[in-house]
Parts: structure tokens; C-alpha cells; sequence
């Protein structure tokens, strides 16, 4: 493999939400169906902002399918709203969210949806993050409107986690005591 370097191409491939807000999304993929704990099928949509300061941000959902499975369902409430975002005609079709070919024609369908807090979790790994919880969903608007007065929550970082706590830089006279004297070619291609 061979790639051409660019110093100025170091962004990652995705970011995240950084305020809360109303947000024209395209959604730009959808995880394999699981199922929960009570048995509902789960689908994992990821939707890409599509402009604005946020622009390429992503936002992840899960869709659950609790319809016939609660004596009181309303998580299918949430797909039926993002289908009639996207503004196709779902009349009369029976949605299963585990079915994959139903749910790879929805990629690249585009709507808006609206961020009004962001929810606390935790990962496998103990990291704690702050993902943003989907209110509702609607058409496409002429643009998204970030509320700049309501950011994401920042996790500080702690000290046992960071590297570079602490740490001191050091002199050209301590990098020669411990590696010795160098010169030329970075690479040692003298």
C-alpha cells in the first residue's frame, strides 16, 4: 500500500456533534439489527450533518421496534416520524427495521432532526461520553441552526489517562546523553 503524504489531511473520518440544535442529516449508515434485552429489534442509524459550522458531524440512534411486544409501545413512534421526514409514501407498507433491504433503501435519505440535550454513558471501557439525544424529526430546512448557547459537555481528561500530563520538554543535551549525537537524515539514510 502507498499513499502520498499531506500534512494538512489529518481530520478523522467523522466528528461529533458539538451543540445542540435543529439539523439537516442524510442518514449514512445503519448497523445490523439486534435485538434488546425485551426482545424488540434494534437498528443502529448513523446520520451525517449535511451543513453548516457542524457540517460532517454524526449523529448515532437506535431505533426499537416495541409495536405488539408492550402493552404500551412508543419507541416505533420514532421510526414511523423519521419515515415521514423523509417525506416517502409509507402508507399501508409494513415496516420491519430487521430487515435489511427495507432498511438499506432509507441510506442516503435526508431530513432534519432536533438535538436538545445529550445523554451521559459510559463504554465498555469506563470512558464517559455525552451523545446526542435525538428529540424529533422533521423535513429538510433552508439551513441547520446550531443553538451555540447549549454545547456538548466536555469529559476532562484524567490524569492517570493522559499521556502527556506532566510531562516536561527536554533539552537537546538530554535527548544526546540518552540516544546519542545525531545527524543528517531523520531516517538515518546518511
Amino acid at each position: 500500500m502507498a499513499f502520498t503524504f499531506d500534512s494538512a489531511d489529518i481530520a478523522m473520518a467523522s466528528k461529533g456533534l458539538g451543540y445542540a440544535g435543529k439539523y439537516n442529516v442524510m442518514i449514512s449508515d445503519i448497523r445490523d439489527a439486534k435485538q434488546t434485552r425485551n426482545g424488540w429489534d434494534m437498528r443502529t442509524v448513523q446520520f451525517e450533518v449535511q451543513d453548516g459550522t457542524e457540517k460532517g458531524a454524526t449523529i448515532m440512534h437506535n431505533f426499537m421496534d416495541d409495536f405488539g411486544k408492550s402493552d404500551r409501545p412508543f419507541r416505533y413512534r420514532e421510526i414511523n416520524a423519521m419515515l415521514t421526514a423523509t417525506g416517502g409514501n409509507f402508507a399501508g407498507v409494513t415496516v420491519d427495521i430487521s430487515n435489511n433491504d427495507f432498511m438499506e433503501k432509507l441510506k442516503q435519505a435526508k431530513f432534519a432532526v432536533e438535538v436538545n440535550e445529550f445523554e451521559k454513558s459510559t463504554d465498555n471501557e469506563g470512558k464517559l461520553h455525552y451523545n446526542p439525544r435525538i428529540a424529533g424529526f422533521g423535513k429538510v430546512m433552508p439551513a441547520s441552526e446550531p443553538d451555540l448557547n447549549s454545547p456538548r459537555p466536555s469529559v476532562a481528561p484524567q490524569a492517570g489517562n493522559d499521556p502527556f500530563n506532566g510531562a516536561q520538554p527536554i533539552s537537546d543535551k538530554e535527548i544526546n546523553d540518552i540516544f546519542g549525537p545525531t545527524t543528517g537524515d531523520p531516517f538515518g539514510n546518511n
